[in-house]
This record gives C-alpha cells, sequence and structure tokens, in this order.
C-alpha cells in the first residue's frame, strides 16, 4: 500500500534507493534474494479483504472485522526531521486509498524518542525512524531481540523470536567469515518475512566540500565525515 518509488521522487527528488535490509548492499553480508514487497494497492485489498476487512459503512475506511469501528492507526514522526514528516504525508495518503486512515502525530524529538524506547509507556501503532547501521552492523539487530514487555532494549516493534535470538547470539560469537555470513543471510530473511520493521528507502548524502583549498577527504559509505568516518578528520590539510 505503499509507492516508495513515489516517496523517492517526491520527498527526495530522486537522491534516495529502496532498501530491504539493515545490510548495505555494497557489504558482502547483504543477502540480495530477500522477497520484494512493489507497490501493488490492489493486491493490498484482496489481502485486507481476505483478513476481513471491508467497508461496511461505504465511508471509504475499512472497518476491523471484531469491532466494527474504522481502522484507524496511530503514525509518530519527529517534527524536527523535515522529510520523514514529508514521507509520513504522503503514507497517509496512499494509504486511504487501500482504505486504511492514519492519524498523523509529529512530535518534538525528545518525546519522540521517549515513546519508541519506552514501549510500555506507548501509545501509538507504528512510527518512522530511521538508523545508520554502519558497516559493522552487528548492533543493529539488538533492535529485533525479543523483548519481553520489561528490562532496557532498543527493539521498538515488541517482536519476539527465540529462533532469532539464537542466531543473533551465534553471530556475535563467530569468527569464521563464511559462516557469519550464512547467519546474516538467515537473519535477513526473517526480518523480512516477519516484518518487525518495514524498510524503505537510504537517502543519498551530497557533502559540499573545498577542494581549492583543501586536500585530503576520505569518502566511505555516509559521506566524508560522519560518525563511521573519522578518516578525512585525520587526513585533510591545506592544498599547497
Amino acid at each position: 500500500g505503499t509507492d516508495v518509488d513515489g516517496i523517492i521522487d517526491l520527498v527526495y527528488q530522486g537522491y534516495a534507493k529502496r532498501v530491504d535490509s539493515f545490510i548495505y548492499p555494497e557489504l558482502p553480508d547483504y543477502n540480495p534474494n530477500l522477497p520484494k514487497y512493489d507497490y501493488d494497492p490492489e493486491k493490498a485489498k484482496q489481502i485486507l479483504a481476505k483478513a476481513g476487512y471491508a467497508d461496511k459503512d461505504k465511508d471509504g475506511i475499512l472497518n476491523d472485522p471484531k469491532s466494527g469501528k474504522n481502522v484507524s492507526l496511530e503514525l509518530i514522526a519527529p517534527s524536527d526531521w523535515s522529510s520523514e514528516v514529508k514521507l509520513a504525508t504522503i503514507m497517509k495518503q496512499q494509504l486511504k486509498t487501500i482504505g486504511i486512515e492514519i492519524d498523523l502525530k509529529t512530535l518534538d524529538l525528545d518525546t519522540y524518542y521517549a515513546f519508541i524506547y519506552a514501549p510500555t509507556e506507548d501509545k501509538w501503532d507504528f512510527a518512522i525512524g530511521e538508523e545508520e547501521p554502519g558497516p559493522y552492523a552487528d548492533w543493529i539487530w539488538e533492535m529485533s531481540r525479543s523483548y519481553e514487555g520489561g528490562g532496557e532494549g532498543w527493539n521498538q516493534s515488541y517482536y519476539n523470536n527465540p529462533k532469532f535470538d539464537a542466531f543473533l547470539d551465534e553471530l556475535l560469537s563467530e569468527t569464521d567469515v563464511a559462516k557469519r555470513k550464512k547467519i546474516s543471510f538467515a537473519m535477513q530473511q526473517m526480518i523480512a518475512e516477519d516484518l518487525p520493521y518495514g524498510l524503505m528507502l537510504r537517502p543519498d548524502l551530497i557533502d559540499p566540500v573545498r577542494v581549492d583549498k583543501w586536500d585530503g577527504y576520505v569518502q566511505t559509505m555516509g559521506g566524508v565525515i560522519t560518525w563511521i568516518n573519522p578518516w578525512t578528520l585525520y587526513n585533510i590539510k591545506p592544498k599547497k
């Protein structure tokens, strides 16, 4: 029900790429055979109808088969992230065409983080988020480690899968590169099928730099100066 290619064109002016994994496609651990979810509103309507959702009151919004109420989901996004707010607004419009009403709430960044990292306190259905896994992405999988209703953790989606946890523990202790790749492929497949997170796009980063006065920029994933790339700061020097 979401046209990611359309969002890339409208919100990012084409400067973004679709993604289907937390692992960057440039890395050898990326699984290229993950299921694809193309924009197909008619198929979305068929799936919803098969699950028992129908517009019984003819107001354009589907009714929940149990409660009979309109399907209305609360989507939260940080007001500080202008592109994400635009993305969420377009999602709201797109999902209405398949009969799902979206109540979009924009929150200041501190409130947003308090909501997504305190799931026992939350009052929302889904959220727009962003992460920067970096080239060594072991940490990003902690966002999917089972959450059982207590304790600290990064899992924002209530995903609870002991099999995934076993894969993650195995990945963190494995030193053989080929075995790690196999485990990574399996974990990506599991997330792509279970969909605790719906991965959408990766914006292109455009860095303005002074090449007339400085030498030594080091380009890596994410740009010339990021939290995963301090090398520019170590190498840059005035041009002679």
